[in-house]
């Protein structure tokens, strides 16, 4: 099965909801369910996708920025 479309979906996500919340006004704050919920998600997805294939990936496939 090849899941590399679901490994950039994972790595867009997390790219996504970082720069979300790194583009926050002063004052506003990130709810600690919706880190835990973030980070309980990674976690989950990363487990289905099997972590030993992300040692396999490029460089270039988990770089963060755009």
């Amino acid at each position: 099965m090849d899941l590399q479309k679901y490994i950039n979906h994972l790595f867009k996500s997390i790219k996504n909801k970082l720069s979300e919340w790194l583009s926050l006004k002063e004052g506003e704050t990130i709810l600690t369910e919706d880190v835990y919920r973030f980070l309980h998600s990674v976690k989950g997805t990363s487990g289905t996708l099997q972590p030993a294939n992300f040692e396999l990936l490029p460089a270039k496939s988990i770089r963060l920025s755009a």
